[in-house]
C-alpha cells in the first residue's frame, strides 16, 4: 500500500475510533447510576420497575426482566461493531464473546433433557452471527464429548480437556465451565496481542483486576466446596500475561483458603486491601472484588483516552448497570423495603477521573 494511502487509512480508522469513544461517553452519561438509579429504585414492584425500563413490551416477571437486561447490553455492545477496525472489532468481539459462554453453560446444564429446547429459549441470548452457537447440536448431543465437539471454537474446546477426566471422577459440570471461562481469558490475550503493544496495555487493569479476583473465587470454591486438589486446578484458572508470578500466592490460598489468606493474598496481588472478615462467605466476598472491579474500570474509562481502553471499561460499566438492576428487580420480588434496597446495593458515586 503507498505510504499516503495508508495514512489516509490510519486517519480513517482514528476518526472512526473517535467517532465510537464520543458515542461511549454518551453512552457514560446515561447509565442507571446515582440519581437516575434511585428513581428505579423507588420503584413499587418489579412490574412497575420492568414498566420503566422498557415501556414497550414490557417483561412480564424478573427473569425475564433479567433477560431482556443482558440482552440489551449484549446488543448495544454489538452495535459498536461495525464502527471498529479488524483489530479493535476482535478485542470487542472476544469480550461480547463472554455471553457466548454464558449460553454454552446454559447449554452444558441442559443438553439431553426433553425441555432443554424450551428451557434455552428461557435463558440463552441472541449474539452476533459471528458468536452464533449451534444450539441444536449441543442441545442434542448424547454426552459431554459430543457436546465439546459442536463448540465451534477451537480455543474454548481445548480450554475444557484438562477439566474432563475430573467431571468424569466428580460428575460437577462446574469444572467443565472452569474450562470454558479459562479458554475465554485466552482468547482475551489473544485479542490483545493484535492490537500496539500501548493500545492494549490501556485495556489492562479491568481486565487484570477481574481476572485477579475471579482467581481467587475460583481457587476458594476449588478449596472449599469442590477439594479440588491444586494439581487438577491450576490448569484451570483464568489466565492473562503475568499471571505466572502470582501462582505461589494463589498456591498458598489453596492450601490455607481460611479468610486471614485471602486478605493477605489480595494485597499481594492487587492494591485491593480488605479485612479478613470480608471473606469470609464468598457471596459477600464476590461483591466486593466486583466493586473493586468496576472502580477500577471507572478509572480507566477516563484515563485511557484515545485508545480502546475505554471500550474495555465501558463493558464492564455496562455489566454493573445490569448487575444492579437485576439485583434490584430480585429484591422487589422478595419485597425488601426501599432503604434496604439502597443499603445492599450499594450504589457507586462515581466522578470523572476516580473510582
Amino acid at each position: 500500500m503507498p505510504a499516503q494511502t495508508a495514512a489516509a487509512a490510519r486517519t480513517a480508522m482514528n476518526l472512526s475510533f473517535n467517532f465510537v469513544d464520543a458515542k461511549l461517553r454518551g453512552r457514560r452519561r446515561k447509565l442507571y447510576e446515582g440519581e437516575r438509579l434511585q428513581e428505579v429504585v423507588r420503584s413499587r414492584t418489579v412490574r412497575e420497575m420492568a414498566e420503566s425500563l422498557f415501556p414497550e413490551d414490557t417483561p412480564s416477571g424478573p427473569l425475564q426482566l433479567q433477560k431482556r437486561l443482558d440482552q440489551r447490553c449484549v446488543d448495544e455492545l454489538s452495535g459498536f461493531l461495525s464502527y471498529l477496525d479488524d483489530a479493535r472489532g476482535s478485542l470487542l468481539r472476544t469480550l461480547i464473546g463472554r455471553y457466548r459462554v454464558w449460553n454454552l453453560k446454559i447449554a452444558l446444564r441442559l443438553f439431553g433433557r426433553e425441555t432443554a429446547a424450551e428451557q434455552a429459549d428461557r435463558f440463552m441470548l441472541d449474539l452476533p452471527p459471528s458468536l452464533a452457537l449451534p444450539r441444536e447440536k449441543l442441545l442434542n448431543a448424547s454426552d459431554v464429548d459430543e457436546f465439546l465437539r459442536a463448540v465451534p471454537q477451537e480455543t474454548l474446546r481445548e480450554s475444557t480437556a484438562p477439566a474432563l477426566k475430573t467431571y468424569e471422577e466428580t460428575n460437577r459440570r462446574a469444572f467443565l465451565e472452569m474450562g470454558l471461562d479459562r479458554g475465554w481469558w485466552q482468547c482475551v490475550e489473544e485479542a490483545l496481542n493484535g492490537l500496539y503493544y500501548w493500545k492494549g496495555q490501556r485495556c489492562l487493569p479491568a481486565l487484570e483486576a477481574e481476572r485477579r479476583c475471579r482467581g481467587v473465587l475460583t481457587v476458594l470454591r476449588a478449596a472449599r466446596t469442590y477439594n479440588v486438589n491444586w494439581s487438577t486446578l491450576a490448569p484451570l484458572m483464568p489466565a492473562l500475561p503475568g499471571a505466572d508470578d502470582e501462582e505461589d500466592a494463589f498456591r498458598r490460598l489453596h492450601e490455607e483458603p481460611d479468610a486471614q489468606t485471602v486478605a493477605d493474598v489480595l494485597a499481594r496481588i492487587s492494591n485491593l486491601s480488605i479485612q479478613p472478615d470480608e471473606a469470609q462467605h464468598l457471596p459477600e466476598l464476590e461483591d466486593t472484588l466486583w466493586t473493586h472491579v468496576v472502580k477500577t474500570a471507572n478509572q480507566q474509562f477516563y484515563t485511557a483516552l484515545q485508545s480502546p481502553g475505554t471500550l474495555v471499561a465501558y463493558t464492564y460499566l455496562k455489566r454493573a448497570e445490569c448487575r444492579k438492576l437485576v439485583s434490584l428487580a430480585e429484591m422487589l420480588w422478595r419485597d425488601v423495603p426501599p432503604d434496604k434496597r439502597v443499603e445492599r446495593l450499594q450504589p457507586l458515586t462515581f466522578r470523572r477521573g476516580g473510582g
